[in-house]
């Protein structure tokens, strides 16, 4: 199980989606198949539930 942080902790802002999504790839492509993150602001949309879906969807789930 691998739990990425969605939120820069030491500036207190988001990880932008798209490193979010980078990491996600890089952890897949590596072989791992249990990936979350932390913390998840619904409220505020961060990160982007919108571009973090095809990161999760099993058919993007590149071949190793």
């Amino acid at each position: 199980m691998f739990e990425l942080q969605a939120r820069d902790w030491r500036g207190e802002r988001p990880v932008a989606d798209d490193e979010l999504t980078r990491w996600i790839r890089m952890l897949e492509l590596a072989g791992a198949r249990n990936i979350g993150y932390y913390p998840d602001d619904q409220h505020a949309d961060a990160p982007r539930l919108r571009r973090l879906v095809p990161a999760f969807s099993v058919r993007a789930v590149p071949e190793p």
